[in-house]
């Protein structure tokens, strides 16, 4: 953690040092015995974009959330400049229920 210090002039805004991909300065190695044992939860995940962070192509997730968000569009107002849309309306929909109901699951 060396890097985190005050000599390191690494900024603390990037909280993930080392991670699975996303946004980790180092990586998991994919073969180690760690990545091996999460491999199926992490797949799952990514299958059902349940990453906030990444959005990876899903079919299953679009066949969900692209007829819900045609429906909001055209039933209510959608105000991009409103502060409760500040994301978009499409990414305040996906935190709402791919990355909270469902992550939550």
């Amino acid at each position: 953690m060396k890097i985190y210090n005050d000599e390191g002039k690494v900024s603390w805004k990037s909280w993930l040092y080392k991670d699975v991909g996303l946004q980790g300065m180092v990586f998991a190695d994919p073969e180690s015995p760690w990545r091996e044992l999460i491999g199926l939860f992490l797949e799952k995940k990514k299958e059902l974009r349940l990453d906030m962070w990444e959005k990876y192509p899903s079919e299953e997730a679009d066949a969900v959330m692209k007829p819900l968000t045609a429906w909001i569009e055209k039933g209510f107002s959608v105000d991009e400049d409103q502060a409760s849309w500040v994301l978009g309306h499409v990414r305040h929909l996906d935190c709402a229920v791919l990355h909270s109901l469902l992550a939550d699951s």
